[in-house]
């Protein structure tokens, strides 16, 4: 077995772990745990910039591969509240439906293991595969998601995609990765494009203005105001 194998397996086991802590048993059915309609609004409004970021400037990049899978992309927030979704829900029961509602929490405690709830958990990305859901009743479906940050590394996000389909795992996740990336990076672009210079840097001339780019950002003096990209850095 691989290093990451080996890891991804035991972030699978340890997220059964805290279920089984949190009282979930295999046979529970996910709590649907909602938002009122005052506070999804105080959070869609607080997630208005991650919204415009991953809508208008990632998505219109990955439509082609939504419209021509059974999948949805969901953007939760900091919380594990679902803000909104993309995609074709075809694979989901009425039941299932309420689970992708806006505002509906996604949090271990009251979905089990899962792509965003652990991925919220963690702070780092995870694909979760059919039976590695801890809840018999989520085994419906994989995903894969990873945590979004802002210029400052906190955490304001989760994106996520899922799918009843077959994708293969080490595809979806490196879509994820580099959706999620393409995110962050409109949000720093967004932070400091009105007072500072950005440089863009990639591992190919071809690619550097790619969404998925190393940013880092400069004031006049140049003194640095954004760290670099480590994990840029850890491909160069």
């Amino acid at each position: 077995m691989s290093n990451i194998a080996r890891e991804h397996q035991q972030t699978i086991q340890e997220s059964w772990d805290r279920c089984r802590d949190f009282g979930l048993s295999p046979n529970s059915h996910p709590e649907i745990i909602r938002l009122n309609d005052t506070d999804r609004r105080d959070s869609q409004d607080k997630a208005k910039e991650l919204l415009s970021a991953t809508q208008d400037q990632v998505l219109p990049y990955y439509e082609n591969i939504l419209v021509n899978s059974n999948s949805l992309v969901l953007l939760a927030d900091r919380e594990g509240n679902l803000l909104t979704r993309w995609g074709r829900p075809d694979f989901l029961g009425q039941m299932d439906n309420l689970l992708f509602e806006s505002g509906t929490s996604w949090r271990e405690q009251y979905n089990g293991t899962n792509a965003v709830g652990t991925a919220l958990q963690t702070g780092d990305a995870v694909s979760v595969g059919k039976d590695e859901h801890f809840l018999i009743a989520n085994r419906y479906m994989m995903a894969s998601a990873a945590p979004i940050f802002d210029s400052e590394r906190d955490l304001v996000g989760v994106l996520n995609v899922s799918s009843d389909a077959y994708l293969p795992t080490e595809h979806v996740n490196g879509m994820v990765r580099v959706m999620t990336q393409a995110v962050e990076n409109q949000l720093i672009i967004s932070t400091f494009k009105d007072h500072c210079f950005l440089f863009l840097f990639n591992t190919s001339s071809d690619n550097i203005d790619s969404q998925w780019s190393g940013i880092l950002a400069f004031d006049e003096s140049g003194k640095s105001l954004l760290r670099t990209d480590e994990r840029l850095i850890n491909r160069l």
